[in-house]
Protein backbone atom coordinates (compact mmCIF):
# COMPACT_ATOMS: atom_id res chain seq x y z
CA UNK A 1 0.00 0.00 0.00
CA UNK A 2 1.21 3.10 -1.12
CA UNK A 3 1.75 6.75 1.50
CA UNK A 4 0.69 9.55 0.67
CA UNK A 5 2.49 12.46 2.69
CA UNK A 6 0.84 15.75 2.49
CA UNK A 7 3.13 18.69 3.18
CA UNK A 8 2.15 21.43 5.27
CA UNK A 9 0.98 24.73 4.21
CA UNK A 10 4.76 26.05 6.42
CA UNK A 11 7.05 23.28 3.81
CA UNK A 12 5.19 24.31 1.04
CA UNK A 13 5.88 28.06 1.45
CA UNK A 14 9.20 27.43 2.66
CA UNK A 15 9.87 25.52 -0.95
CA UNK A 16 8.45 28.43 -3.14
CA UNK A 17 10.75 30.24 -1.42
CA UNK A 18 13.98 27.71 -1.98
CA UNK A 19 12.92 27.74 -5.56
CA UNK A 20 12.87 31.04 -6.43
CA UNK A 21 16.35 32.09 -4.33
CA UNK A 22 17.23 28.89 -6.06
CA UNK A 23 16.79 30.96 -9.38
CA UNK A 24 17.82 34.03 -8.09
CA UNK A 25 21.54 32.16 -6.95
CA UNK A 26 22.29 31.02 -10.56
CA UNK A 27 21.40 34.61 -12.09
CA UNK A 28 23.96 35.95 -9.87
CA UNK A 29 26.20 32.98 -10.39
CA UNK A 30 26.33 33.56 -14.21
CA UNK A 31 26.56 37.23 -14.00
CA UNK A 32 23.43 38.49 -15.50
CA UNK A 33 20.08 39.43 -15.02
CA UNK A 34 17.17 37.67 -14.50
CA UNK A 35 15.11 36.25 -18.01
CA UNK A 36 11.91 37.24 -19.23
CA UNK A 37 10.71 33.75 -17.83
CA UNK A 38 13.00 33.57 -15.03
CA UNK A 39 11.13 37.19 -13.81
CA UNK A 40 7.77 35.54 -14.37
CA UNK A 41 8.44 32.76 -12.43
CA UNK A 42 10.01 34.02 -9.24
CA UNK A 43 7.34 36.62 -9.05
CA UNK A 44 4.77 33.57 -9.54
CA UNK A 45 6.38 31.64 -6.61
CA UNK A 46 6.87 34.79 -4.39
CA UNK A 47 3.51 35.46 -5.12
CA UNK A 48 2.24 32.07 -4.07
CA UNK A 49 4.29 32.11 -0.82
CA UNK A 50 2.62 35.07 0.34
CA UNK A 51 -0.74 33.92 -0.06
CA UNK A 52 0.17 30.97 1.67
CA UNK A 53 1.65 32.84 4.46
CA UNK A 54 -1.39 35.00 5.23
CA UNK A 55 -3.89 32.06 4.97
CA UNK A 56 -1.37 30.31 7.52
CA UNK A 57 -1.32 33.76 9.47
CA UNK A 58 -5.33 33.88 9.94
CA UNK A 59 -5.85 30.26 10.97
CA UNK A 60 -3.12 30.86 13.64
CA UNK A 61 -5.18 33.86 14.59
CA UNK A 62 -8.13 31.89 14.74
CA UNK A 63 -6.55 29.23 16.47
CA UNK A 64 -5.62 31.85 19.29
CA UNK A 65 -8.99 33.85 19.43
CA UNK A 66 -10.91 30.50 19.87
CA UNK A 67 -8.45 29.26 22.74
CA UNK A 68 -8.71 32.82 24.51
CA UNK A 69 -12.61 32.58 24.04
CA UNK A 70 -12.35 28.95 25.22
CA UNK A 71 -10.40 30.51 28.50
CA UNK A 72 -12.85 32.95 29.16
CA UNK A 73 -15.89 30.26 29.76
CA UNK A 74 -17.51 31.91 26.04
CA UNK A 75 -19.20 29.47 23.15
CA UNK A 76 -16.94 30.70 20.07
CA UNK A 77 -19.49 30.56 17.19
CA UNK A 78 -18.01 28.65 13.89
CA UNK A 79 -15.52 30.95 12.38
CA UNK A 80 -16.27 31.46 9.00
CA UNK A 81 -14.90 30.23 5.49
CA UNK A 82 -11.78 32.76 4.67
CA UNK A 83 -12.11 34.14 0.82
CA UNK A 84 -9.92 33.08 -1.52
CA UNK A 85 -8.94 36.85 -2.87
CA UNK A 86 -9.98 37.59 -6.64
CA UNK A 87 -7.49 39.22 -8.53
CA UNK A 88 -9.79 41.91 -9.67
CA UNK A 89 -11.63 42.51 -6.31
CA UNK A 90 -7.97 42.09 -4.40
CA UNK A 91 -6.43 44.55 -6.60
CA UNK A 92 -9.43 47.17 -5.48
CA UNK A 93 -9.59 46.73 -1.89
CA UNK A 94 -5.30 46.90 -1.99
CA UNK A 95 -5.35 50.56 -3.39
CA UNK A 96 -7.56 51.38 -0.45
CA UNK A 97 -11.27 51.58 -1.70
CA UNK A 98 -13.79 52.26 1.06
CA UNK A 99 -17.19 53.20 0.43
CA UNK A 100 -17.23 55.86 3.21
CA UNK A 101 -13.78 57.64 3.23
CA UNK A 102 -12.13 56.53 -0.87
CA UNK A 103 -14.87 55.50 -2.93
CA UNK A 104 -12.83 55.93 -6.10
CA UNK A 105 -9.51 54.35 -6.70
CA UNK A 106 -7.35 54.00 -9.71
CA UNK A 107 -5.21 50.11 -10.31
CA UNK A 108 -3.69 48.83 -13.67
CA UNK A 109 -6.05 46.93 -16.41
CA UNK A 110 -3.34 43.79 -16.21
CA UNK A 111 -3.08 43.73 -12.58
CA UNK A 112 -7.00 43.75 -11.69
CA UNK A 113 -7.20 40.96 -14.16
CA UNK A 114 -4.79 39.17 -12.95
CA UNK A 115 -2.32 39.20 -16.17
CA UNK A 116 1.13 39.94 -16.55
CA UNK A 117 2.63 42.57 -19.47
CA UNK A 118 5.48 44.60 -20.49
CA UNK A 119 5.45 48.16 -19.60
CA UNK A 120 4.75 50.50 -22.38
CA UNK A 121 7.59 52.88 -23.31
CA UNK A 122 7.25 56.46 -22.74
CA UNK A 123 9.20 57.31 -26.02
CA UNK A 124 7.28 57.05 -29.03
CA UNK A 125 8.89 54.22 -31.26
CA UNK A 126 7.80 50.88 -32.51
CA UNK A 127 6.69 49.27 -29.34
CA UNK A 128 8.87 45.81 -29.16
CA UNK A 129 7.24 42.95 -27.11
CA UNK A 130 7.74 39.95 -25.34
CA UNK A 131 5.46 37.03 -25.52
CA UNK A 132 3.34 37.17 -21.91
CA UNK A 133 0.79 33.91 -21.70
CA UNK A 134 -1.30 33.35 -19.12
CA UNK A 135 -0.53 29.43 -18.19
CA UNK A 136 -3.18 26.74 -19.15
CA UNK A 137 -6.17 26.22 -16.86
CA UNK A 138 -6.48 29.84 -16.75
CA UNK A 139 -10.62 30.69 -17.51
CA UNK A 140 -10.98 29.65 -21.05
CA UNK A 141 -13.88 31.53 -21.91
CA UNK A 142 -11.74 34.76 -22.75
CA UNK A 143 -9.57 35.11 -25.76
CA UNK A 144 -8.07 38.00 -24.50
CA UNK A 145 -5.50 36.58 -21.62
CA UNK A 146 -3.42 34.22 -23.92
CA UNK A 147 -2.67 37.27 -26.23
CA UNK A 148 0.64 39.51 -26.33
CA UNK A 149 -0.21 42.18 -23.76
CA UNK A 150 1.13 45.85 -22.83
CA UNK A 151 0.45 48.02 -20.26
CA UNK A 152 -0.69 51.41 -21.55
CA UNK A 153 -0.82 53.20 -17.83
CA UNK A 154 -2.23 56.89 -19.12
CA UNK A 155 -1.18 56.74 -22.59
CA UNK A 156 -4.48 57.79 -24.94
CA UNK A 157 -3.22 56.77 -27.86
CA UNK A 158 -0.14 53.91 -29.07
CA UNK A 159 2.32 53.79 -31.92
CA UNK A 160 3.15 50.20 -33.52
CA UNK A 161 3.46 48.91 -36.46
CA UNK A 162 1.47 47.24 -38.91
CA UNK A 163 2.86 44.66 -41.54
CA UNK A 164 1.08 43.44 -44.65
CA UNK A 165 3.01 41.13 -47.34
CA UNK A 166 6.19 39.29 -47.38
CA UNK A 167 8.71 38.53 -49.72
CA UNK A 168 12.06 36.80 -49.78
CA UNK A 169 14.17 37.46 -52.78
CA UNK A 170 17.06 34.70 -52.96
CA UNK A 171 18.37 32.26 -51.45
CA UNK A 172 18.97 32.38 -47.59
CA UNK A 173 21.39 29.57 -47.49
CA UNK A 174 24.65 30.23 -49.32
CA UNK A 175 28.14 28.91 -49.51
CA UNK A 176 30.13 30.31 -46.93
CA UNK A 177 32.75 31.89 -50.14
CA UNK A 178 29.67 33.26 -52.16
CA UNK A 179 30.03 36.46 -53.08
CA UNK A 180 26.87 36.70 -54.83
CA UNK A 181 23.79 39.37 -53.50
CA UNK A 182 22.39 38.06 -50.38
CA UNK A 183 18.56 37.24 -50.05
CA UNK A 184 16.47 39.83 -49.61
CA UNK A 185 13.05 40.13 -47.11
CA UNK A 186 10.87 42.78 -48.46
CA UNK A 187 7.60 43.70 -45.96
CA UNK A 188 5.17 46.46 -46.23
CA UNK A 189 5.61 47.97 -43.02
CA UNK A 190 3.75 51.19 -42.05
CA UNK A 191 3.95 52.91 -38.50
CA UNK A 192 0.51 53.82 -37.22
CA UNK A 193 -0.92 56.16 -34.30
CA UNK A 194 -4.09 54.17 -32.62
CA UNK A 195 -6.45 56.07 -29.78
CA UNK A 196 -7.10 53.82 -27.18
CA UNK A 197 -11.05 53.20 -26.25
CA UNK A 198 -12.21 53.71 -23.45
CA UNK A 199 -14.28 50.87 -21.80
CA UNK A 200 -17.13 51.89 -18.82
CA UNK A 201 -20.12 50.41 -17.30
CA UNK A 202 -22.36 51.09 -14.44
CA UNK A 203 -23.66 48.87 -11.63
CA UNK A 204 -26.65 50.08 -10.36
CA UNK A 205 -28.49 49.60 -7.34
CA UNK A 206 -26.24 47.81 -4.81
CA UNK A 207 -27.02 47.59 -1.19
CA UNK A 208 -24.42 49.56 0.90
CA UNK A 209 -23.95 46.15 3.18
CA UNK A 210 -22.58 44.19 0.14
CA UNK A 211 -20.22 46.92 0.18
CA UNK A 212 -19.41 48.35 3.00
CA UNK A 213 -18.34 44.28 4.31
CA UNK A 214 -14.69 43.00 2.82
CA UNK A 215 -16.14 40.04 2.41
CA UNK A 216 -19.61 40.33 0.03
CA UNK A 217 -17.30 43.36 -1.62
CA UNK A 218 -15.04 40.68 -2.53
CA UNK A 219 -17.76 37.96 -3.86
CA UNK A 220 -19.41 40.92 -6.14
CA UNK A 221 -16.13 42.12 -7.93
CA UNK A 222 -15.14 38.74 -8.39
CA UNK A 223 -17.97 37.77 -9.95
CA UNK A 224 -20.29 41.11 -11.70
CA UNK A 225 -17.93 43.00 -11.93
CA UNK A 226 -15.11 41.32 -13.07
CA UNK A 227 -17.25 39.37 -15.56
CA UNK A 228 -18.47 42.62 -17.41
CA UNK A 229 -15.62 44.45 -17.32
CA UNK A 230 -13.84 41.12 -18.97
CA UNK A 231 -16.36 40.71 -21.83
CA UNK A 232 -16.47 43.90 -22.80
CA UNK A 233 -12.58 43.46 -23.71
CA UNK A 234 -13.03 40.19 -24.98
CA UNK A 235 -15.75 41.53 -27.65
CA UNK A 236 -13.27 44.37 -28.52
CA UNK A 237 -10.22 41.35 -29.19
CA UNK A 238 -12.48 39.77 -31.31
CA UNK A 239 -14.24 42.72 -33.42
CA UNK A 240 -10.50 43.93 -33.94
CA UNK A 241 -9.43 40.70 -35.38
CA UNK A 242 -12.70 40.55 -37.90
CA UNK A 243 -12.18 43.94 -38.92
CA UNK A 244 -8.85 43.25 -39.95
CA UNK A 245 -10.37 41.16 -42.61
CA UNK A 246 -7.53 38.11 -41.93
CA UNK A 247 -7.74 35.20 -44.85
CA UNK A 248 -10.48 32.74 -44.36
CA UNK A 249 -10.92 29.06 -45.95
CA UNK A 250 -13.20 25.86 -44.91
CA UNK A 251 -11.35 22.81 -46.55
CA UNK A 252 -12.44 19.33 -45.13
CA UNK A 253 -15.44 17.84 -44.16
CA UNK A 254 -15.54 18.26 -40.23
CA UNK A 255 -14.84 20.38 -37.88
CA UNK A 256 -11.21 18.94 -36.84
CA UNK A 257 -10.53 18.28 -40.56
CA UNK A 258 -11.30 21.98 -41.65
CA UNK A 259 -9.05 23.17 -38.22
CA UNK A 260 -6.05 21.07 -38.89
CA UNK A 261 -6.07 22.35 -42.58
CA UNK A 262 -6.19 25.57 -41.27
CA UNK A 263 -3.43 25.11 -39.58
CA UNK A 264 -1.22 23.79 -42.37
CA UNK A 265 -2.24 26.75 -43.81
CA UNK A 266 -0.85 29.37 -41.38
CA UNK A 267 2.05 27.15 -41.48
CA UNK A 268 2.95 27.35 -45.08
CA UNK A 269 2.82 31.10 -44.60
CA UNK A 270 5.18 31.66 -41.95
CA UNK A 271 2.37 31.51 -38.84
CA UNK A 272 2.08 29.11 -35.43
CA UNK A 273 -1.19 29.02 -34.84
CA UNK A 274 -1.32 28.21 -30.44
CA UNK A 275 -5.11 29.24 -29.99
CA UNK A 276 -8.28 28.20 -32.10
CA UNK A 277 -11.43 30.59 -30.93
CA UNK A 278 -14.86 28.56 -30.86
CA UNK A 279 -18.21 29.92 -30.29
CA UNK A 280 -20.45 27.40 -27.19
CA UNK A 281 -22.03 25.65 -30.00
CA UNK A 282 -19.05 24.97 -32.14
CA UNK A 283 -17.18 24.18 -28.91
CA UNK A 284 -19.68 21.49 -28.31
CA UNK A 285 -19.73 19.90 -31.70
CA UNK A 286 -16.26 19.39 -31.23
CA UNK A 287 -16.26 18.28 -27.89
CA UNK A 288 -18.65 15.21 -29.21
CA UNK A 289 -17.13 14.55 -32.63
CA UNK A 290 -17.42 10.76 -32.54
CA UNK A 291 -16.21 7.66 -34.64
CA UNK A 292 -17.05 4.00 -35.02
CA UNK A 293 -15.06 3.87 -31.74
CA UNK A 294 -17.10 6.12 -29.94
CA UNK A 295 -15.79 9.38 -29.08
CA UNK A 296 -12.93 10.89 -30.56
CA UNK A 297 -11.81 12.97 -27.60
CA UNK A 298 -11.84 11.93 -23.40
CA UNK A 299 -15.34 12.52 -22.26
CA UNK A 300 -13.33 12.77 -18.57
CA UNK A 301 -10.73 15.38 -19.81
CA UNK A 302 -9.91 18.07 -17.72
CA UNK A 303 -13.87 19.74 -18.23
CA UNK A 304 -12.42 22.17 -21.10
CA UNK A 305 -12.55 22.32 -24.43
CA UNK A 306 -10.88 19.70 -26.88
CA UNK A 307 -7.04 19.24 -26.84
CA UNK A 308 -6.21 19.26 -30.45
CA UNK A 309 -2.52 19.66 -31.67
CA UNK A 310 -1.34 21.51 -28.49
CA UNK A 311 -4.10 24.45 -29.44
CA UNK A 312 -5.60 26.16 -26.83
CA UNK A 313 -9.29 26.03 -27.14
CA UNK A 314 -11.59 29.00 -26.26
CA UNK A 315 -15.16 28.72 -25.32
CA UNK A 316 -16.22 32.10 -25.86
CA UNK A 317 -19.45 33.06 -24.26
CA UNK A 318 -22.46 33.99 -26.30
CA UNK A 319 -24.99 33.39 -28.79
CA UNK A 320 -23.57 30.66 -31.51
CA UNK A 321 -23.16 32.42 -34.73
CA UNK A 322 -19.16 33.38 -34.36
CA UNK A 323 -16.93 31.20 -36.87
CA UNK A 324 -14.10 29.68 -35.76
CA UNK A 325 -10.35 31.56 -35.77
CA UNK A 326 -6.88 30.22 -35.18
CA UNK A 327 -4.99 32.65 -33.82
CA UNK A 328 -0.94 33.43 -33.94
CA UNK A 329 -0.94 35.88 -30.72
CA UNK A 330 2.73 36.56 -31.87
CA UNK A 331 2.33 37.33 -35.17
CA UNK A 332 -1.49 38.73 -34.71
CA UNK A 333 -1.17 42.06 -32.28
CA UNK A 334 -1.03 43.49 -28.81
CA UNK A 335 -3.63 44.12 -25.89
CA UNK A 336 -2.74 47.19 -24.83
CA UNK A 337 -4.83 48.40 -21.09
CA UNK A 338 -4.00 51.24 -19.72
CA UNK A 339 -5.25 52.49 -15.74
CA UNK A 340 -8.64 51.24 -14.27
CA UNK A 341 -10.46 53.88 -12.29
CA UNK A 342 -13.23 52.39 -9.98
CA UNK A 343 -15.63 54.35 -8.04
CA UNK A 344 -18.55 54.18 -6.30
CA UNK A 345 -21.16 56.92 -6.10
CA UNK A 346 -22.78 56.52 -2.45
CA UNK A 347 -25.01 59.53 -2.59
CA UNK A 348 -27.62 59.36 -5.55
CA UNK A 349 -29.25 56.37 -3.95
CA UNK A 350 -28.95 57.86 -0.58
CA UNK A 351 -32.30 57.64 0.86
CA UNK A 352 -32.45 54.12 -0.37
CA UNK A 353 -29.09 52.51 0.73
CA UNK A 354 -27.73 51.98 -2.38
CA UNK A 355 -24.70 52.46 -4.43
CA UNK A 356 -23.93 52.92 -7.66
CA UNK A 357 -20.28 51.60 -9.14
CA UNK A 358 -18.72 52.96 -12.16
CA UNK A 359 -15.35 50.71 -14.01
CA UNK A 360 -13.80 52.99 -17.04
CA UNK A 361 -10.30 51.32 -18.60
CA UNK A 362 -8.75 52.64 -21.63
CA UNK A 363 -7.46 49.64 -24.03
CA UNK A 364 -6.70 48.69 -27.35
CA UNK A 365 -6.41 45.62 -29.59
CA UNK A 366 -4.09 46.86 -32.12
CA UNK A 367 -3.51 43.69 -35.06
CA UNK A 368 -0.58 44.11 -36.62
CA UNK A 369 -0.17 41.24 -39.19
CA UNK A 370 -3.90 39.69 -40.08
CA UNK A 371 -1.51 36.59 -41.57
CA UNK A 372 -1.86 35.96 -37.74
CA UNK A 373 -5.40 35.00 -37.67
CA UNK A 374 -7.73 32.84 -39.92
CA UNK A 375 -11.34 32.41 -40.14
CA UNK A 376 -12.62 29.17 -40.67
CA UNK A 377 -15.28 29.94 -42.89
CA UNK A 378 -16.04 29.99 -46.60
CA UNK A 379 -17.44 33.24 -46.90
Amino acid sequence: MTTTTTRSPRDEMKSKLERAQAISVKAQAEGRDFTPSERAEVKRLLDAAKIIKSNVDGAEADRALLAEMGALGAAPEPMPERVVEDSFAKAVIDAGFDLKNRPAVSVGMFKALGAKAVTFPTVTDIVRTEQVLVPKGHDRRWLWPHLVMEDARDATSIQDFKQGTRTVTGAVKRALDATTVKADLATSLTLVNEALAMFAVTLSDIPNEILASLRTLQAYLGTEGRYVVESAIDDHVLAQVVAAAPPFGTTGTTLVDKIRNGIATMRATGANPTIVVLNPTDAAALDLTADAGGYVFPTAASGSSSPLWGLQVVERIGAGTEPPYLIDPVMLGVLYGGTMNFGADPYTGFNKNLTTLRVEVKALYHVRNAEGARRIAAT
